[in-house]
């Protein structure tokens, strides 16, 4: 067995390449996934101390690393093992990544739109879903290949809106940048003015747009279809508020739309309802 530790690669796992970081990353850390047939279409948490490896395997399951690996897997030892492992759950089919892995960390940022007492929610839904839609944008591009956002003029994501939502229903890459950069200006001006009545941008967003769009948006490049499954990696969901947190979880839970959904987050996120089976508070 390699006696690689894929989690040692942590600190410094943003700034090294995606060839290097899919060497680097031990096989072994996907047995956790083996036998579940389900992860690229439902909700699953990864939850550990911190230094656990979270971020470290969301990252795997990007369409750069994936790429890396399927098309290094079949003539390079270093990326035989990890290779077999990723066509094992699905990740790699005929030397090619086989999911569309959108990845969204947050930050302690989102906790500033607490002070916004009664439109807080409404405002981190609504820059949620911007940023869902840049993540996305640029994981279509980066399987394709291609550079954000010189390329962007190359992508577009055809959907049929859910009530009420403002992503385009038929968007280009440069279309779909300009809405979510809109919606973040917008939830950027509520924060400086400490006030919601400027927030026109916001006011038709209720939900999470982003996770519907997501969910049924159908990409393509330079008019060829994106034709694999999406996942949508968050990592770092400890860093929101219990509130927002509460919230993001509710509408993950409710989405009944073949999207699969990785949460990412350390333990203390977790209250004791959470950690403690029941009837052991009382």
């Amino acid at each position: 067995m390699s006696s690689r530790n894929p989690f040692r690669i942590r600190s410094f796992q943003r700034t090294i390449g995606d060839d290097q970081f899919a060497k680097l990353f031990a096989p072994s850390a996907l047995d956790v996934l083996d036998g579940d047939s389900d992860i690229w279409q439902s909700l699953q948490y990864l939850r550990s101390a911190p230094g656990g490896g979270k971020t470290s395997l969301l990252r795997l399951m990007t369409p750069g690393p994936l790429r890396k690996v399927a098309q290094l897997s079949s003539r390079e030892q270093n990326f035989k093992d990890i290779g077999v492992k990723l066509q094992g759950i699905g990740a790699i089919k005929d030397g090619a990544p086989a999911v569309l892995g959108v990845m969204l960390s947050f930050s302690n940022d989102y906790r500033d739109l607490s002070s916004l007492d009664r439109r807080s929610l409404q405002v981190f839904r609504a820059l949620f879903s911007a940023r869902v839609v840049l993540a996305a944008v640029r994981a279509v591009l980066e399987l394709a290949e291609r550079s954000f956002p010189e390329d962007l003029e190359r992508v577009t994501a055809k959907w049929v809106p859910v009530d009420g939502a403002t992503i385009p229903a038929d968007g280009g890459g440069v279309e779909l940048r300009d809405w979510a950069a809109g919606i973040e200006d917008s939830a950027y001006d509520v924060l400086d003015s400490m006030s919601g009545d400027e927030a026109e941008g916001l006011k038709a967003i209720t939900g999470f747009d982003g996770l519907n769009w997501l969910a049924t948006a159908r990409f393509a490049v330079d008019d060829r279809p994106v034709g694999i499954q999406t996942v949508l990696l968050l990592d770092e969901v400890q860093e929101l508020t219990s509130e927002q947190r509460a919230s993001l979880v509710e509408a993950m839970t409710a989405l009944r739309k073949p999207l699969g959904i990785w949460v990412a987050e350390r333990l203390q996120a977790l209250q004791a309802d959470d950690l403690l089976a029941a009837g052991v508070k009382q």
